[in-house]
């Protein structure tokens, strides 16, 4: 079943937005953004949650950070973005 929710694309998508406001961002920056902008009621940022309510929603953190890595993977393969590693 193919489903467009929580997809590898999905989350492509909404990295490749946040990396239009800043270019130049770390993974650990990208990853909070990305997690505070699905669940931005439980953080007093939003009136709603984008993946809506949940008890749990809090605990999902590790999962987005994997497919965050995934979606940035997926995106470089594609020549979409490029990255750095820096020892700062």
């Amino acid at each position: 079943m193919n489903n467009i929710f929580n997809s590898l694309k999905e989350t492509s998508l909404r990295i490749l937005l946040n990396l239009l406001i800043n270019k130049q961002i770390t993974l650990n920056r990208l990853i909070l953004l990305d997690f505070v902008s699905l669940y931005g009621k439980d953080f007093d940022v939003s009136d709603y949650n984008l993946n809506g309510d949940g008890p749990y929603n809090l605990t999902e953190y590790s999962t987005k950070r994997t497919q965050i890595m995934d979606s940035i993977k997926y995106l470089v393969r594609n020549g979409l973005v490029d990255t750095e590693i820096s020892n700062k």
